[in-house]
């Protein structure tokens, strides 16, 4: 499915404010996630989001969860005050941050790449107030 939103509002819901899964794509413009039961957004399975001027706070789970091939372009978003990660690359996740404030009051780390994920930072704010600060950049190919 191809699916591009703007100005939307994705709150209270007990599971993820907004699934894009198995092949999917899209655009997410000046949209706003929180208060879920997970991840704010997940993108799954080999699927393909640009989130821009967005913002995932106050959720579960991580703001922004990217896993299992799947990509990310994430811009001038906000991403705080998640109950894990601000934004999470797992199992060759490819993901790039421009421009964002992603660790403000994250419980876990503000930028985490794991299992094969590659995140790229450019101008990318990845501290956090609380839990473990900054980005575990072991896993990172890009940190700029």
């Amino acid at each position: 499915a191809n699916v591009d939103v703007t100005s939307c509002v994705c709150s209270n819901n007990s599971v993820y404010g907004m699934l894009y899964d198995l092949y999917s794509r899209g655009w997410l413009t000046s949209c706003t996630a929180n208060n879920n039961g997970n991840a704010g957004l997940l993108i799954n399975t080999m699927s393909s989001v640009n989130p821009t001027s967005c913002t995932f706070s106050s959720n579960t789970g991580s703001g922004v969860w990217c896993q299992y091939a799947s990509q990310a372009y994430i811009q001038t978003c906000t991403i705080a005050s998640n109950g894990s990660h601000g934004i999470l690359g797992q199992y060759n996740a490819n993901m790039n941050s421009v421009n964002n404030v992603a660790g403000a009051n994250n419980t876990g780390y503000g930028v985490y790449a794991n299992r094969g994920a590659q995140i790229g930072l450019s101008g990318t704010t990845p501290n956090g107030t609380s839990g473990p600060t900054g980005a575990d950049v072991t896993t990172f190919a890009t940190c700029q």
